[in-house]
């Protein structure tokens, strides 16, 4: 039966009982009969709209009301809608309880935000490296915890294609590097990275290419003057071994400074990986003894003692480079007859 005329049986069966009354016991009855049948249907009519008013105005947990009679079919399709409401809404929570659940595993820090760029959630990796309580915090704007004006000026540009680089708010050492993605309808994502071994390896790398820069510019230099003394003065035999040996000497330099940056662009390089294999330490160490000796031409005690034989695994490259580094600094550095 349909709700309408569900709802109307109630009333038509007072009215033919008011009827039947009102034929064998005359209108009075009749009038008794359909005032005692309104009554209580108006009755059970305020006890169901005031238990729909006590559900409407509670918790939403609270299971929606059973209805009878004209109030069954409705209240009967209220709840299948508030279950279904509530199907979705624990598919939703399980949904973004995953998200945040991922976002925990990130190692970056992960601060959701909403389209004026205030705080909805932020991860614990994030609350670390940017000091945000995430209680205290939550709704505040970004700006009022994140001061720094590189970071305000990335923030307000609205070209996020890259991300800006800032010191953290805790400690001034750290490097971050923050960038702003959109996702879902107007809400954005805020990764943060802390980056302060990337940019202490990459400062390095510029020292040290600085660095190498001016110790080629030496060597190259006297070279230059020596093939121009060379080729202007006529030297006898001895000045000119003295100045081809010197000349070696700092060729041998620049070699070793050439050497150096092509390690490094091999370590750095994805396609050229170290490889590591067995190699017997005694030939190596005899031949960066050799170069020891060259280099230092006699000017200082070289011995190598080598006891027993031995294998190692790893770059042979690497090893020489190493090795050959530490002799030549100490040749360098360590005065004549020591």
């Amino acid at each position: 039966m349909r709700p309408p005329l569900r709802v109307l049986v109630p009333a038509a069966a007072i009215l033919v009982a008011a009827i039947a009354a009102w034929f064998i016991a005359g209108g009075d009855a009749g009038f008794v009969v359909l005032a005692i049948g309104w009554g209580l249907l108006i009755v059970d009519h305020a006890r169901h709209l005031d238990a729909f008013s006590r559900w409407a105005e509670g918790h939403d947990d609270e299971a929606v009301p059973e209805g009878r009679g004209a109030w069954l079919a409705p209240m009967s399709a209220l709840y299948r809608r508030v279950r279904r409401t509530r199907a979705h809404e624990r598919d939703l929570a399980h949904t973004i309880e995953r998200f945040r659940s991922a976002a925990e595993a990130i190692p970056d820090g992960m601060v959701v935000l909403d389209a004026a760029h205030h705080i909805k959630w932020s991860s614990r990796r994030a609350q670390s490296l940017l000091g945000l309580d995430p209680v205290q915090d939550e709704g505040a704007p970004l700006v009022n915890l994140v001061r720094q004006p590189e970071f305000v000026r990335y923030l307000e540009s609205g070209d996020h294609d890259e991300a800006v680089l800032v010191p953290s708010n805790r400690d001034p050492v750290v490097m971050l590097a923050m960038q702003i993605v959109p996702f879902g309808v107007d809400e954005k994502l805020l990764i943060a990275r802390d980056v302060t071994q990337v940019e202490a390896a990459a400062r390095m790398r510029r020292d040290f290419i600085a660095n190498v820069s001016h110790e080629l510019k030496t060597p190259l230099t006297v070279v230059s003057g020596f093939l121009e003394t060379l080729q202007e003065i006529d030297l006898d035999a001895r000045q000119r071994t003295r100045f081809l040996q010197l000349m070696h000497d700092q060729a041998s330099s620049m070699k070793r400074l050439v050497e150096d940056l092509l390690t490094l662009s091999s370590l750095e390089s994805e396609h050229n990986p170290v490889g590591d294999e067995p190699l017997a330490i005694v030939s190596l160490l005899l031949s960066v003894s050799a170069d020891a000796k060259g280099l230092s031409h006699g000017q200082h005690e070289i011995s190598l003692d080598i006891r027993d034989a031995a294998t190692v695994i790893g770059s042979r490259e690497e090893l020489a480079s190493a090795f050959g580094n530490l002799v030549s600094n100490a040749i360098r550095y360590t005065p004549a007859g020591v």
